[in-house]
């Protein structure tokens, strides 16, 4: 455990023999305390590995509030978390650029609003990008389709389709409500011209756009398709996840094999039982975000909890900052802030022995 100020961090280390702890590293300015050590098992190539599994020594009268109160102290870095999708433009600001068209997909009015875009800083060309596609995304229903045919022997053109939604974006703010809430099939030549505004962002911006984050073709919206497609996964997010002592991955940290795109992640669980006890198990992953890390620990622990135990819902998940395993480094563990000395800390979060205002150990 390293403790700096208020900032205290419990740090999970691992042996490079049974000699006793070497190389261990803490940051400078601080308190170190070493706690306990042990060596730990990695029991296969693939999923999360525990790090360390322990039962408190302290029962408690409630230990799902105790566990609340540990994980609402927790401080995850800003680096530790996924990065959250980016942002559409204002409604406003993106309707009133779409009606520099006037309902248009002529050249004359192509070219008008391609200038506007132009004249954008490079993030709002972004937002406008995604803004109209999450407008086509929205409009995706069975209705907003051209096709041929009638009743069961109609058939819908996924192209046509895709540009007719365009149409009815550009056609301005009313026209798009309207086919939101009254969506029908486009008539005679619709579907015709919609293509001219796919690439207008593209087309304005002098740098490279990232790809959109959801699906625009035709019969990809689940909300108004049952039988939508799955959206195609990561392939950095699949479970199992190598392991992060696995060959490939450390073959890779070496820089002996192309990088990972899977991060080193850390994660600690608790659960609960009837009696009071408390179960803490700490370990590590390779994935590609936080959100498949954390689907995948939880499925992990609950396989590994015995009949009594209740996982506690709020699994503690992040990056630590560094990109893989190292003897000194940090494998597992939380980060938190308190005005507490170390020994109150111990106390508190290690032992259970300090109890937060308003908890009781058992049977007091």
């Amino acid at each position: 455990m390293f403790r700096k100020g208020r900032r205290f961090d419990d740090l999970v280390l691992f042996q490079r023999d049974e000699g006793g702890l070497s190389g261990v590293g803490a940051p400078p300015g601080g308190e170190f305390r070493v706690l306990d050590a042990w060596n730990f098992l990695i029991p296969s190539e693939w999923g999360p590995v525990v790090v360390q599994d322990r039962i408190l020594p302290t029962a408690f009268a409630d230990p799902v509030a105790w566990v609340r109160s540990v994980t609402g102290s927790v401080e995850i870095p800003e680096w530790g978390v996924d990065k959250p999708s980016r942002s559409l433009m204002e409604d406003d600001r993106f309707w009133s650029l779409i009606d520099l068209l006037g309902g248009s997909l002529e050249d004359e009015a192509i070219a008008e609003l391609s200038d506007a875009l132009e004249a954008l800083e490079y993030p709002d060309i972004v937002r406008f990008r995604d803004t109209l596609v999450a407008r086509l995304r929205e409009l995706d229903h069975p209705l907003n389709t051209v096709g041929s045919g009638d009743g069961d022997e109609r058939v819908i053109s996924a192209d046509a389709s895709l540009y007719y939604r365009c149409e009815i974006v550009a056609a301005g703010r009313d026209v798009f409500r309207d086919h939101l809430e009254h969506p029908r099939p486009g008539e005679g030549l619709a579907g015709t011209d919609g293509e001219a505004l796919l690439g207008i962002a593209e087309d304005a911006s002098v740098s490279r756009m990232p790809a959109p984050e959801v699906s625009i073709e035709t019969g990809t919206n689940p909300q108004h398709w049952p039988d939508a497609p799955e959206p195609p996964r990561d392939p950095s997010t699949t479970i199992p996840s190598p392991g992060p002592f696995s060959y490939d991955i450390q073959i890779s940290r070496l820089r002996l094999a192309p990088p990972s795109l899977r991060a080193h992640i850390v994660w600690t669980a608790y659960a609960t039982t009837a009696e009071g006890t408390v179960r803490e198990i700490m370990g590590c992953v390779a994935q590609g975000t936080v959100a498949a890390a954390r689907e995948e620990v939880i499925a992990y622990v609950r396989s590994i909890l015995r009949a009594d135990e209740v996982l506690y819902p709020d699994v503690v998940v992040y990056r630590p900052g560094i990109d893989g395993v190292a003897n000194g480094n940090q494998l597992s563990g939380v980060t938190r802030r308190s005005r507490l000395s170390m020994d109150e800390y111990v106390q508190r979060y290690y032992t259970g022995e300090l109890l937060p205002p308003g908890l009781q150990k058992a049977g007091e």
